[in-house]
């Protein structure tokens, strides 16, 4: 008789172990990370220019342009991505780790185009 008491006794405990565990792994979750962004190049861009922001820790681009598209990427790193057309955006290749390097966007056409690029960063 006492021998099933202790098993009962020994399975419920293990069973409210495992319910507190379980609850703080619920409340706590993982760690966020804390992503931010920085402005690079935004202006107006002449026809088929480019420009390259000042060197940062980074690990993906995005840009778009008012009247045209665009063509972002990271220097050194990877071929550009270029927009569908004006007010579209575009995202650079990710790198999945931070690189200092520099963002650039160009003006993907023959005129004048009022460009906003984006670096992100955690």
């Amino acid at each position: 008789m006492t021998t099933a008491l202790n098993r009962r006794a020994r399975l419920l405990l293990m069973l409210m172990g495992s319910l507190v565990a379980l609850s703080l792994g619920l409340i706590s979750g993982p760690a966020a990370a804390e992503a931010s962004t920085s402005n690079y190049c935004t202006g107006s861009l002449g026809a088929s220019k480019e420009c390259v922001g000042s060197s940062r820790w980074l690990y993906q681009t995005y840009g778009w342009g008012d009247q045209a598209s665009v063509c972002v990427s990271i220097t050194y790193w990877m071929g550009p991505t270029c927009s569908a057309g004006a007010g579209a955006g575009a995202y650079s290749g990710r790198i999945g780790q931070h690189v200092y390097s520099s963002p650039w966007i160009k003006n993907n056409s023959g005129i004048s185009n009022f460009v906003h690029g984006v670096a992100l960063t955690y």
